[in-house]
């Protein structure tokens, strides 16, 4: 795998930012193992993921259930891209 402090998410974002034009919806989301760590953590990272594919529409989630029912319903039918750094 590619090592420590490399640029990772540069390069990631790179090649984000090269091709989300190509799909109707897409999110980038950054530092995924420090947020899913805080509490609720996981609820914010579908919150962020839900409110970039909806396009700033802000969705209320409780629980994870919650939001992987709604991201499945946001994304269905979509050409979609997404993007989680820092997953470990």
């Amino acid at each position: 795998g590619i090592e420590f402090g490399v640029g990772k998410t540069t390069i990631a974002k790179h090649v984000y930012n090269s091709n989300f034009i190509g799909f109707e919806r897409s999110s980038f989301i950054e530092n995924i193992n420090e947020r899913a760590d805080r509490p609720n953590g996981l609820v914010q990272i579908q919150m962020q993921l839900l409110s970039d594919i909806l396009i700033g529409c802000e969705v209320k989630i409780q629980t994870v259930s919650e939001g992987i029912i709604k991201i499945e319903s946001a994304i269905s039918s979509r050409k979609v891209l997404l993007v989680l750094d820092d997953v470990w």
